[in-house]
């Protein structure tokens, strides 16, 4: 056996005759292979075990377990099942090979074995092993960035959301009001600077960017960027060290987008780097006349490809108008009377509010994408989604002097679907129709069900139409029909994308009919054999009585909550809300001083964010659940996140968390999630 070297692929040979895996070996050695030998079934599972591997070439008659068995048992395996199988067989019969394909092989070769087919068909089947690889490696680096995007908006904006409803409160005094002012600006700053590097990247990928090249004292800058950088990484003791050469002149460069470059660097050098420890920045002559620039080593980078996928069909546009109009909004409150002041508040919350909901469609279109989006389907009270969907878009209609008619058949029964997606479906639906429709117009909501067996959702409006040619552009991710109308009705063209993706994983379909200037009717009908149930039980039969009012103001005055949060914005306006309401708060500015706050306080309560440094909360919520003495085992635990996938629910809740919360959350629904549990633990 020839000797591994760098980047070789891995092949197993299985076969219980020694001399036919010399015979492979022997045809494949002009090849850049490392070949390995099972001469068993079992043995081949046990090198599965220890090797990594690219293919298997698979014998199909062996004693004890045959390459059948071997193949199906591989291919039942998670961890294997991505391996391509070349099944090797003197067999002929077209019921042998299907036999073969059917236990999962991917490919067979004939006995006696071509030397010119076998390696064609090795090349082919690693070559589709990398492809599968480089998807799969790709598929994560987008499922984290994605993460990160979301994480990196969801903050800035939960701080602004949090800090608006804050303003509402009426024990607020003046001068908390002025200083929450100046956190949501601080937050609006932070995702605006976000914004601009999305826009920056997807004019760079696309090629609508020039450089405005200028000469530039390298070193000086490389020092004056340290310099400034020296108090925040101060703050957790980073000693920033340097090894910058004197340059000779100056070298022509960007300096404006070099210096975004280096700024991004080195606050993320600092963001990620643990307490106490050290950062260094490298600059130094290439031989080839270029200069080297190191900045510590935080992370891997993104392949272009990726940030290509991701970043290439952002609805830039629509993201800066939410930001613009949350930056004036801000600025207009800084001027106003306080009689003026919910207005305001409630221009820079609709500007949140819509930003975050698109947010959400480009996670959701990510998770379409990636695989990654499932549905939660239970029992579901048609009425009720009805309603609460007309309820969503009511005070735009008001506002268009739009009449909306109803035909919902009364005595509903149930069925099993997911609610909060089925209710994303028709909020979409019926906010198109507002949208597209002009003022004193109407628009007309049916629900149908026929012989039990289907239940049918309509939608049709007096709107402006839909084109013949436009018609199948509806559903395409990103796409609006018509640039003109995408100036004059705010949009992303992610809505109908996930409206037709969701009625099709409940079984249904979407089919719309339009004429130009007489309106639009979008339609699906949902399957529900076997799916509809008893009528729903009145508030009075099912037992439940949930009025947070009734929670005992006491109880409030003498909970201990601990707060687990590294967003300051999100700090301050949580915690004082929560002194507010009569409770006493303990800060945590990372999982591990989670954890020592909690050993400290006992507290009644952990609220923890999921994403911090040093150590984050899902480890802490592991950790305090495996407390020996039980102590802290037992302390309820909220987990606040800005990840919203069912999977991060799940692994919130598997890790020991109470409950979970997506932010940005309501104030009011914290509380009552609060309550809820604290009064459960006395009870």
């Amino acid at each position: 056996m020839r000797e591994p070297q760098l980047n070789q692929p891995s092949i197993l040979v299985v076969d219980d005759q020694p001399r036919n895996f010399d015979v492979l070996e022997s045809l494949l050695s002009s090849q850049n292979y490392e070949l390995h030998y099972a001469s068993s079934g079992q043995e081949a599972l046990e090198s599965l075990e220890l090797i990594p591997l690219d293919l298997i070439l698979l014998d199909v008659m062996m004693p004890e377990m045959d390459g059948i068995e071997v193949c199906s048992r591989i291919k039942a395996n998670p961890q294997w099942q991505s391996i391509p199988i070349i099944m090797v067989t003197a067999l002929t019969e077209k019921e042998d090979l299907a036999l073969c394909l059917s236990a999962g092989a991917d490919d067979f070769l004939s006995k006696p074995v071509n030397g010119l087919e076998l390696r064609a068909r090795v090349h082919s089947m690693l070559r589709i092993k990398q492809q599968y690889d480089n998807l799969q490696t790709l598929l994560k680096l987008r499922e984290d960035l994605v993460k990160m995007l979301v994480h990196d908006l969801r903050n800035p904006l939960a701080g602004i959301l949090l800090g608006l409803e804050m303003l509402t409160y009426p024990k607020l005094s003046p001068e908390a009001k002025q200083e929450k002012i100046v956190k949501i600006k601080l937050s609006g700053q932070k995702l605006s600077g976000l914004i601009d590097d999305l826009l920056l990247m997807a004019r760079i990928e696309s090629g609508k960017i020039a450089l405005n090249l200028s000469p530039v004292d390298l070193g000086n800058m490389l020092r004056k960027l340290v310099k400034d950088f020296e108090f925040n990484a101060s703050q957790k003791k980073i000693e920033i060290i340097t090894q910058i050469p004197d340059f000779d002149g100056t070298i022509k460069i960007d300096q404006a987008m070099f210096q975004r470059v280096l700024d991004n660097l080195l606050s993320n050098s600092i963001k990620f780097s643990p307490q106490e420890s050290q950062i260094i920045v490298i600059a130094e002559h290439l031989p080839e006349g270029g200069t080297k620039i190191k900045i510590a080593d935080y992370g891997q980078g993104v392949p272009d490809n990726l940030k290509q996928c991701i970043f290439e069909k952002y609805e830039i546009g629509t993201l800066m108008q939410g930001v613009s109009q949350i930056g004036l909004g801000l600025a207009f409150c800084k001027m106003i009377v306080e009689d003026k002041q919910q207005q305001a508040i409630e221009t820079i919350a609709t500007s949140g509010t819509h930003l975050l909901s698109l947010i959400n469609d480009i996670l959701d279109i990510a998770k379409i994408e990636s695989g990654k989006f499932e549905i939660e389907c239970a029992p579901t009270s048609i009425q009720h989604l009805c309603e609460s969907s007309l309820l969503f878009i009511k005070q735009q209609s008001l506002q268009k002097r739009i009449t909306i008619q109803t035909k919902i058949p009364p005595k509903l029964p149930e069925i099993i679907v997911d609610e909060r997606r089925l209710r994303q479906v028709l909020i979409n639906l019926l906010d198109n129709a507002i949208k597209f429709t002009p003022a004193g117009g109407k628009i007309t909501f049916d629900v149908t069900i026929e012989n039990s067996s289907s239940i049918g959702f309509a939608v049709t409006d007096t709107g402006i139409g839909i084109t013949p040619e436009n018609l199948a552009k509806l559903f395409q991710p990103f796409i609006q029909i018509d640039s003109a109308l995408n100036r004059q009705y705010a949009g992303t063209g992610l809505g109908l994308t996930l409206v037709k993706r969701i009625v099709e994983m409940h079984g249904g379909e979407v089919k719309v009919e339009s004429t130009i200037d007489l309106g639009s009717c979008f339609a699906f009908r949902l399957p529900c054999q076997d799916l509809l149930l008893k009528s729903p039980q009145s508030p009075s039969e099912n037992g439940l009585n949930l009025d947070p009012s009734s929670t005992n103001q006491a109880l409030q005055e003498l909970s201990v909550i601990l707060l687990a949060e590294d967003h300051e914005a999100n700090i301050i306006t949580i915690s004082r809300y929560l002194k507010a309401k009569g409770y006493q708060i303990i800060l945590a500015g990372n999982g591990q001083e989670a954890i020592d706050q909690a050993k400290l306080h006992d507290p009644d309560l952990i609220l923890m964010d999921i994403q911090m440094p040093v150590m984050d909360g899902l480890e802490a919520i592991q950790r305090i659940r495996e407390d020996s003495d039980r102590k802290l085992a037992n302390i309820p635990i909220i987990a606040l996140t800005a990840l919203a996938m069912t999977s991060d629910k799940q692994k919130c809740l598997e890790a020991g968390a109470n409950d979970y919360l997506t932010k940005p959350v309501k104030l009011s629904q914290l509380t009552s999630t609060i309550q809820q549990i604290l009064a459960q633990g006395k009870n």
